[in-house]
């Protein structure tokens, strides 16, 4: 009767309560970082309250205080925030800071990219933000070399940074063309087919919905960009720097964290 009740109140149906609960594992420490912002900062983003230190049901506000309850385990993150300072005690400063910016779209995207996602073995997150340009290009061959026929892998950057990206090079050199067989075809569409399958971790349909084609037509763009990524250095190089880019936004959120209190 609950369940009827809720649903034609809010014009909806189906179940409420769809599956068992389930949980990613966090096994990068810039992902950490930002998916403590993307929790603590939901309270205001939702307008649920107006400063997350007076959330009741989050943990920020005990982080925001010198000691919190005998419950809730502190040790991980008060160590993980003093080893950016030249504290030898922990300050409720240090986690202020955390969250004095909201998180960018670019971020929010990505932790409910991978919240929803498939558990994987390796996270390379924490190994492409601080590797060099020629690792990065490494990693983009290589995921090139392995999707064809796998499942999507897990997002290292979001979806939305990445088409803004493409859009705003494509504007300096709309006629980019590239030869993966013997027709031409426009280079700017086989890279962002294929970055967003390898890097932003969408299945086929979702990559066709985001660039609105047929699936089909998703699939052998995706496929001519993992033909052309052997061939065409300038190409694999161009779709790297992209990747090296959209990474930056991940970088910064780590340097928030490992700037010292004045």
């Amino acid at each position: 009767e609950y369940v009827r009740r809720f649903n034609r109140l809010r014009k909806r149906d189906g179940p409420l309560y769809r599956a068992r609960f389930g949980s990613n594992r966090v096994k990068t420490e810039s992902y950490w970082w930002t998916l403590l912002r993307y929790i603590d900062l939901h309270s205001v983003k939702a307008r649920i309250v107006k400063n997350e230190a007076i959330y009741p049901f989050g943990s920020a506000r005990y982080y925001l205080q010198p000691e919190g309850p005998k419950w809730l385990t502190r040790d991980r993150v008060e160590r993980m925030l003093m080893r950016g300072s030249s504290l030898d005690r922990y300050d409720p400063r240090l986690y202020e800071r955390l969250l004095s910016s909201p998180l960018s779209e670019s971020e929010r995207e990505l932790v409910e990219l991978r919240i929803r996602g498939r558990q994987i073995e390796t996270d390379p997150l924490d190994e492409l933000l601080s590797a060099n340009n020629s690792r990065i290009l490494s990693w983009v061959r290589q995921k090139a070399l392995r999707a064809d026929g796998t499942l999507p892998g897990i997002a290292v950057i979001s979806p939305s940074h990445l088409v803004a990206r493409v859009t705003s090079r494509r504007e300096k050199n709309p006629d980019w063309i590239v030869k993966p067989g013997r027709q031409g075809r426009d280079a700017w569409n086989l890279m962002l087919a294929g970055l967003l399958r390898d890097a932003c971790g969408l299945s086929y349909r979702e990559v066709a919905a985001r660039l609105g084609v047929a699936p089909s037509c998703a699939e052998s763009w995706m496929r001519a960009h993992r033909m052309i990524t052997g061939q065409d250095a300038t190409y694999a190089e161009r779709a790297a720097a992209l990747v090296d880019e959209c990474l930056d936004v991940f970088r910064r959120g780590g340097q928030r964290v490992e700037d010292e209190l004045p």
